[in-house]
């Protein structure tokens, strides 16, 4: 079946994508720097980035199993603790103070409960305020040759200007697709989780009559359940919504891919089928037909029986059409399949005037 638009899983995209962007640049990055700190000569240093590189690797690995609050702890507790000692070791001469702002920005995104954001953020702004302070109090303990001074302060800004405008950037996007995510949700049916008519509503508006539907035989078709306000007397509106529910389900198992299903209201449902000749209509249609005649539902020991009545207006290639006029004689159909006696079919075949 046709589908209008495709769930968004927002954690999966926090959480996974966002994250592992985080971890496999860092990961890089200090494979990268642990020479650099090597050049150095300080054990310490060398030390807190080859913890930091391998925590880069246990926070890809966890990610991937989909422990998403763990890996975000240990990679942030290491470069959070490695940060803190390079403020130390360098003050301000190489810019790593800017980290804070970067680590600030990955406990938001965590999957951490808010306690914890609260504890961490705590702690890395108690973290700042002594390394700052430290740094403006005494020279630094490593003191760097200029041109490594310059690159690191280089990188350094470059790589939190990018973190944090990705995170910018990803915050927005993220608000854009809730956005396409609730329309989305808006044009579902609660009940069958079919399209509804608003959504049938923005498809006919989408479509171009021109370009699209002129070129493509269709049958625009309407069913509806017969005597289904008996089955609702009868045995109440929680029996109603399971036969609705199995009729969805009987039509989406029965239509191809290229089919499109909705319910239209109440007990109808509106299907479009692409058809290409006109002497497989009655075919097609009626494979739905049989198929719901065929298969008694049993509902809370209840056994039904069920049937519908379908109108079809087959639009053949090269025919303009409007569709709310369209919609209106596929009804129109369906009433007249009504008064013929029910589970049967009417089709009309739209002819140029």
């Amino acid at each position: 079946m046709r589908k209008l638009f495709n769930p968004i899983d927002f954690k999966v995209k926090q959480n996974y994508n966002q994250a592992n962007l985080v971890y496999y640049s860092s990961f890089f990055a200090y494979f990268l720097f642990i020479p650099l700190f090597i050049y150095i000569g300080n054990l310490l240093l060398v030390s807190l980035n080859i913890v930091s590189f391998i925590a880069s690797f246990f926070a890809i690995y966890f990610n991937r199993k989909k422990k998403y609050a763990f890996a975000a702890f240990i990679f942030i507790t290491a470069i959070l603790i490695q940060t803190f000692f390079e403020v130390i070791m360098f003050a301000n001469t190489a810019g790593f103070v800017f980290f804070y702002f970067n680590i600030a920005v990955l406990i938001i995104f965590t999957d951490w409960k808010k306690w914890q954001k609260i504890s961490y953020i705590w702690l890395l702004g108690s973290l700042f305020v002594i390394s700052v302070l430290h740094a403006r109090e005494v020279d630094p303990m490593v003191i760097l040759p200029s041109w490594l001074i310059t690159f690191f302060l280089i990188n350094n800004i470059f790589l939190n200007m990018m973190g944090v405008g990705n995170s910018a950037l990803y915050f927005v996007r993220i608000a854009d697709e809730s956005l396409n995510a609730l329309s989305g949700l808006a044009m579902i049916d609660s009940l069958t989780k079919l399209p509804n008519r608003t959504a049938i509503t923005q498809l006919f508006d989408q479509i171009d009559p021109i370009t699209e539907w002129e070129n493509e035989s269709l049958a625009i078709v309407m069913l509806d359940i017969d005597h289904f306000k008996e089955i609702n007397d009868t045995y109440g509106h929680l029996i109603g919504d399971q036969v609705l529910l199995n009729i969805a389900k009987t039509l989406e198992d029965t239509c191809r891919e290229q089919d499109f299903i909705a319910r239209y209201g109440g007990e109808e449902f509106l299907m479009l089928i692409p058809i290409d000749h006109v002497e497989y209509i009655h075919e097609i249609i009626d494979a739905y037909r049989q198929k719901v005649a065929n298969t008694p539902i049993t509902i809370n020991g209840i056994e039904l029986s069920l049937s519908i009545s379908i109108g079809v207006l087959y639009k053949p290639r090269s025919i303009m059409l409007n569709y709310q006029e369209a919609l209106e004689k596929a009804d129109t159909l369906l009433y007249q399949a009504k008064q013929a006696g029910r589970n049967c079919i009417i089709i009309e075949r739209l002819s140029q005037e």
